[in-house]
C-alpha cells in the first residue's frame, strides 16, 4: 500500500509539472509572435545565449549537434611556438586579442553553418504559411458561426505554428565576429592570416580578401545580377523593391552559400555607393549566418565619417557592434610598427642606407642597374604585354622582363586612370615592380595620393618585393599642406587632432574644385597615409626582398 501511495503521488507531481511547462511553452509562444511577423529571432530576453536577431554581448557556444571537426590547434599555442622559434617577436597586445580570437575559435569549432541554413528556411516557411493564414482569415467578409469558428480555429492553428517556430528561434544563434583595429604595424594582419591558417572551419567555406578585393568581387556580382535581371523582366523592373529582385541581398545570399567565415583585411569606407552596398549587404550576410573577422585602421564609429548622407550609413555601425567584438589594439604611444622591425629600419629621417627606396641623384643609376641586373638571366625583354583586368579591359605594361620585374614612373601608374583592378593584375604578375620619381604626396591632389596608396595596399597583399626612387625620403613622402604649413605624416599630435583633420580635410576638398561629397575619401587618405609608409619601408627592405628569394642590386 504505501509503494502504491508513492506511485501516486509522483504521478501527481509528474502532472503538475507538464502542465506548469505546457502553460509556459505557450506563454512563450505567444510572446514570439510578433518576433515571428516581423522576422527572424524572439523578442529581447536576458537568456545567456545569443539569438540571431539579438546576439548577446559575449561568446556563443553552440549546443546542438554538429558534424565532427578535427579540433585545431588553439591560436595562443600557434603564436607561443612562433615566438619560440624566432618567427615572430612576442607582444602582449598581440597576446591579449589572441585570447579572444581564441573564444571564437571554440565557438565556431561547434557551430554548423549548413544546419543554420535549414533551420531558417524551415521557419522562413512556417512565417510564410502563417501571413497565408492571416491573409484568408482578414479575406473574411460575412461573419457567422461557421466563419467564427474558422476563425478561431486558424487562430490555433496560428498558435501551434508559432509553437512550433519558438524552438528553431532560439536555435538560429551563430558566433560573433571580430572587428580588430589600431595603429599600423601593430600585427592585425598577422592576426588575421593566423587565425584563418588555423580556423577549424573548412578551407572551402572560409574566404579572405583585402577589402579592395571584395569591394570589386560585389560590384562584379552585382553587374551580373543586374544584367540578368534586366534580361528578365525589363526595364520597369527598376521600380520594384521586393527582396526577390533586390541585386543586393541577392548577391548576399549568393555569399552566404558559398562561405561560413570571411575575412576582410583594411576595412575602410570612402565612397557613398559602397557604403549604401555595404549596409545592406551585410545585413544580409548576417541574417544568413556569416560570421566576418576584419582589420582596420579606424574603429566602427569612425568609419565614412563626414560622408556624403552617413546618417544611412549609420545603422550599419550599430550592427557591425552588435555581430562583431570590437577590439584595439592599443595606442600609437603604446605599439610597435613591426614593419619597421622586421626591415631593420627604426626612423629615415636622417637618411636611407638600406634598402630599395632610393633617394638623391644616384636613385636613376641604381635603378637602371637593378632593371639590367634582372635582364641578363634572360635571353631577350618581351614587349606589348597586355594583362586582363576583368570586365574586358586590359592594361598594357611597356617595360619588363618575363614575369620576373616590371618598370613605371609614378605618372604611368598614379596619375594615368588606373584603380585597384589595374594593380591587382599587375601585383600578382610580377615578382619585382619599379617605380621611379614619387613625388612628394598632399591631400591637395587627393587622387594620386589615393591610387599610390591603393597600389601600394595591392603591391603589399600580392607579397611583391618593391623598388623606387624618389628626392623623398619615406618618412616625408606624405604630407598635409595648409596655407603655407607643412605637417608630415608621422607628426601624431597634428594628424590624431579631431578639429586639425578636420580643417584639413575640409580645405584639401575644396581645393582643385572638390566637392564635399569627397570629404570622407580625403579625411580617410590622412589615416591611410601612414599605413602606405609602413608598407613600402617593408616591401623595399633588403630583409623582405631576402625572404622572398631576392638578391637585388
Amino acid at each position: 500500500r504505501l509503494s502504491a501511495v508513492l506511485q501516486l503521488l509522483l504521478l501527481c507531481i509528474w502532472r503538475k509539472s507538464r502542465e506548469q511547462e505546457t502553460t509556459a511553452r505557450h506563454g512563450r509562444a505567444r510572446m514570439t509572435a510578433a518576433a515571428c511577423r516581423r522576422g527572424v529571432g524572439p523578442l529581447r530576453s536576458s537568456s545567456i545565449y545569443s539569438s540571431h536577431a539579438h546576439v548577446r554581448r559575449s561568446w556563443y557556444h553552440a549546443t546542438a549537434c554538429s558534424p565532427t571537426r578535427r579540433r585545431a590547434m588553439s591560436l595562443a599555442d600557434v603564436y607561443e611556438r612562433r615566438v619560440g622559434e624566432g618567427c615572430l617577436q612576442f607582444d602582449p597586445l598581440q597576446k591579449v586579442a589572441i585570447s579572444k580570437l581564441d573564444k571564437l575559435q571554440s565557438a565556431l569549432d561547434n557551430y554548423n553553418h549548413s544546419e543554420f541554413l535549414a533551420k531558417l528556411a524551415k521557419l522562413a516557411k512556417l512565417r510564410e504559411n502563417e501571413r497565408s493564414i492571416a491573409s484568408k482569415s482578414r479575406d473574411t467578409s460575412k461573419p457567422s458561426a461557421i466563419s467564427a469558428d474558422a476563425s478561431k480555429a486558424s487562430s490555433l492553428s496560428s498558435s501551434s505554428k508559432v509553437a512550433a517556430a519558438t524552438p528553431l528561434l532560439h536555435d538560429l544563434r551563430l558566433p560573433r565576429g571580430f572587428y580588430i583595429h589600431g595603429p599600423v604595424g601593430s600585427g592585425k594582419s598577422l592576426l588575421l592570416d593566423l587565425f584563418h591558417q588555423n580556423s577549424s572551419i573548412s578551407s572551402c567555406k572560409k574566404r579572405r580578401l583585402h577589402f579592395h578585393a571584395f569591394l570589386q568581387d560585389i560590384h562584379r556580382r552585382i553587374h551580373a545580377v543586374n544584367k540578368k535581371l534586366l534580361d528578365d523582366h525589363g526595364r520597369s523592373f527598376h521600380v520594384d523593391t521586393c527582396r526577390s529582385r533586390n541585386p543586393i541581398l541577392l548577391v548576399a545570399q549568393e555569399v552566404s552559400s558559398e562561405i561560413t567565415l570571411l575575412f576582410l583585411d583594411e576595412f575602410q569606407v570612402t565612397d557613398v555607393a559602397d557604403a549604401m552596398i555595404l549596409k545592406q549587404f551585410f545585413d544580409e550576410l548576417w541574417r544568413r549566418g556569416v560570421v566576418v573577422i576584419a582589420t582596420s585602421n579606424r574603429p566602427p564609429e569612425k568609419l565614412y565619417e563626414g560622408g556624403l548622407n552617413r546618417s544611412f550609413f549609420l545603422p550599419f555601425i550599430d550592427r557591425l557592434r552588435r555581430y562583431c567584438v570590437v577590439h584595439r589594439m592599443g595606442d600609437e604611444s603604446d605599439s610597435t610598427d613591426y614593419r619597421r622591425v622586421k626591415a631593420g629600419i627604426d626612423h629615415l629621417k636622417s637618411g636611407f642606407a638600406e634598402g630599395h627606396f632610393f633617394v638623391g641623384p644616384e636613385a636613376a643609376t641604381r635603378i637602371d642597374g637593378l632593371f639590367l641586373s634582372c635582364m641578363e638571366s634572360y635571353d631577350e625583354q618581351q614587349r606589348g604585354l597586355e594583362l586582363e583586368i576583368g570586365f574586358g579591359r586590359t592594361v598594357s605594361i611597356e617595360r619588363y622582363v618575363s614575369n620576373k620585374i616590371a618598370r613605371f614612373t609614378f605618372d604611368e601608374l598614379c596619375k594615368a586612370e588606373l584603380g585597384s583592378n589595374e594593380y591587382h593584375a599587375i601585383a600578382n604578375h610580377f615578382q619585382i615592380v619599379v617605380i621611379e620619381n614619387i613625388p612628394q604626396l598632399s591631400l591637395e591632389f587627393p587622387d594620386q595620393a589615393r591610387r599610390f596608396i591603393t597600389l601600394v595596399d595591392e603591391l603589399y597583399e600580392g607579397g611583391c618585393c618593391v623598388a623606387c626612387s624618389s628626392e623623398i625620403m619615406p618618412d616625408d613622402l606624405f604630407v598635409v599642406r595648409r596655407e603655407g604649413i607643412h605637417v608630415s605624416s608621422t607628426d601624431e599630435e597634428t594628424l590624431s587632432r579631431p578639429n586639425s583633420n578636420n580643417i584639413l580635410a575640409v580645405d584639401a576638398a575644396q581645393s582643385q574644385g572638390k566637392p564635399l561629397s569627397a570629404l570622407a575619401s580625403v579625411r580617410e587618405l590622412a589615416f591611410a597615409f601612414k599605413r602606405a609608409e609602413s608598407r613600402l619601408v617593408e616591401l623595399t627592405s633588403f630583409a623582405f626582398w631576402k625572404e622572398k628569394g631576392h638578391t637585388g642590386s
